[in-house]
């Protein structure tokens, strides 16, 4: 069957009136305004823009950086990990290093303490001008 045959036949075809409760309701939803973004709470008119401009374009970036929150929040609980910790008895330390370690903090007070403040120099200031030496020349 070609296009034009198609086309012969559905001319051909009488036309069938619409129902009467298919007409009532097309015309009811074509009557009803979709929500607009100026309706609801507040938070939701702010969110939902917010979220088709930063989330929306992003869905495998910010889906990738959750996934790798997940993976290091399941490494980091207690037990995830099976490490073990070796309780080793510290021998204590010879002479020689006691000795060295006085020394260091001997060292270390001698750098630490308050150096003596100078006494401040103060500039001369001038007096008032009433104590200044007054020339008179006569002509």
């Amino acid at each position: 069957m070609s296009h034009g045959d198609f086309e012969k036949q559905l001319e051909r075809q009488p036309l069938r009136p619409v129902p009467a409760n298919w007409r009532a309701e097309i015309l009811k939803a074509s009557n009803t305004a979709p929500p607009s973004e100026t309706d609801g709470p507040v938070l939701i008119r702010f969110v939902g823009p917010l979220w088709r401009e930063l989330f929306v374009p992003c869905r495998g970036i910010w889906a990738a950086l959750a996934a790798a929150w997940l993976v290091i929040l399941v490494l980091n609980l207690p037990g995830g990990g099976k490490s073990t910790r070796l309780a080793v008895k510290a021998s204590p330390p010879n002479r020689q290093v006691q000795e060295v370690l006085r020394e260091q903090k001997e060292m270390l007070a001698q750098f630490i303490e308050p150096l003596m403040p100078s006494p401040a120099i103060r500039p001369k200031t001038p007096g008032p001008r009433g104590d200044l030496p007054q020339t008179v020349t006569v002509v």
